[in-house]
């Protein structure tokens, strides 16, 4: 098939991690949902967007007179995209640069092929582009539903991931975060070099040492409950948040040097936690893991993909029929969707989300 028209942007900067096309005739209706993008990318009537990073991309728009041919990619995806003008352009999240817009053609519905890897760099460069982004247009007569044919990473990570800056306040992960910041390779650091990264960063000759000021809402645990129930006095200064994290276990000590563990806890592990905290400690657990799959799968649904087995989402989202299972359950609990049918055989998925 031949290319009809391109545009190209070779240092493109994503506001929030987010690369976003649009109709410029709008309209600017988008799924009701939390996790706009899914696992890769997402669309709808007049926009598309995609979890591009921080930047800065290189990213190809192409129209094609036809299906294009198949492409090794790192992650690739086709999806529906309808156009009100026939024209789309590349733009920003929220600020609306206009980076020059392409013909599609005909107002209607196109298929949008998607494709990313991610470039080799050098570190000492900030300035090139660290990923390489393909968009793909092409006329099509109805709407199909979404299809996955590589991925980077799984649809759902494996590990749980213990949501700890869920349930102490941002203050108390503060200093942790500026631990991982002045750690040596990924080897930790000691109290002095952490001291020194914060005084390097307008911290103050004496920020560890400083009185901390915390406080907590809804869904947090207080310091000093969780230091009780470990048998430690409050911490009230940066430096004396480090041994209450080495013993709930999210870091190791030797003496020396303060490392974070490869695979810290859950915190209903080690802490007894009120009833309404560990509520929203497990649904944020549940979206960090099932999120934007579940987004995927909604999409999946919205799309016309209303009549589906496990086994089926499996292979179109190239993803394990545990986690479509878990995705499904997630999504219905969030009111995402609506399931008809049981998951041992085949069901009807209703998008419940407002219209895109």
């Amino acid at each position: 098939m031949t290319v009809v028209g391109s545009a190209r942007d070779g240092d493109y900067w994503p506001e929030f991690g987010t690369l976003v096309v649009r109709d410029p005739a709008g309209p600017e209706d988008e799924y009701g949902d939390p996790s706009p993008i899914g696992t890769i990318a997402r669309t709808g009537h007049g926009w598309l967007k995609a979890a591009a990073g921080d930047g800065p991309c290189e990213v190809l728009l192409q129209v094609h007179d036809g299906k294009p041919e198949g492409l090794a990619w790192d992650a690739l995806l086709e999806l529906p995209f309808v156009s009100t003008s026939g024209q789309v352009v590349l733009t920003d999240l929220i600020g609306g640069a206009d980076n020059g817009q392409l013909k599609l053609g005909e107002a209607g519905h196109h298929r949008v092929r998607i494709a990313h890897q991610p470039l080799e760099v050098d570190e000492d460069d900030d300035e090139s582009p660290v990923d390489r982004w393909q968009l793909d247009f092409w006329r099509v007569d109805e709407a199909e539903p979404p299809r996955w044919f590589h991925r980077e990473r799984p649809a759902v990570f494996e590990r749980v991931d213990p949501n700890w800056r869920h349930l102490v306040s941002f203050h108390a992960m503060d200093p942790i975060d500026c631990l991982w910041s002045a750690q040596s390779d990924g080897d930790g650091a000691t109290v002095a070099e952490l001291a020194a990264w914060g005084v390097a960063h307008q911290r103050g000759d004496n920020w560890l040492d400083e009185q901390l000021h915390l406080s907590t809402h809804r869904g947090q645990m207080p310091l000093a409950d969780i230091a009780a129930q470990l048998q430690l006095p409050a911490p009230t200064t940066p430096r004396g948040l480090l041994p209450l994290f080495v013993a709930l276990g999210y870091l190791l000590y030797d003496g020396e040097r303060y490392r974070f563990a490869p695979e810290p806890p859950m915190p209903q592990d080690v802490l007894e936690i009120p009833a309404d905290d560990l509520a929203t400690l497990e649904l944020a657990q549940s979206t960090t893991r099932y999120g934007s799959f579940a987004a995927d799968l909604v999409s999946v649904a919205y799309w016309g993909g209303i009549r589906q087995t496990v086994s089926s989402l499996a292979e179109r989202t190239i993803a394990g029929e545990a986690d479509v299972e878990g995705a499904l359950t997630y999504a219905v609990g969030r009111g995402w969707i609506r399931l008809d049918g049981p998951l041992s055989g085949e069901f009807v998925i209703t998008a419940l989300s407002k219209e895109a």
